[in-house]
């Protein structure tokens, strides 16, 4: 099975451009922080391993996403 977790990140507001832009520093963070987390894990019979991991804008709102994509495989014992 495939599975997403996703965790989205505001971005910040930039006085000086007077524009939204991407919280560099704070995604960056989160990222290895879920990484380290979903990397390889167990539970209730099942393994998963993290397959893919992108960083993207959401379309019309001020934030970003990381994607966290898992692959789960069931564990026959």
């Amino acid at each position: 099975a495939i599975a997403n977790v996703n965790i989205y990140v505001q971005d910040e507001f930039n006085e000086s451009t007077d524009q939204y832009e991407e919280a560099s520093i704070r995604a960056r963070l989160l990222s290895d922080l879920a990484k380290n987390l979903l990397e390889v894990g167990r539970f209730q019979g099942a393994r998963f391993t993290l397959a893919r991991q992108r960083f993207v804008e959401v379309e019309g709102t001020n934030e970003h996403v990381i994607n966290n994509r898992l692959s789960i495989i069931k564990i026959n014992e």
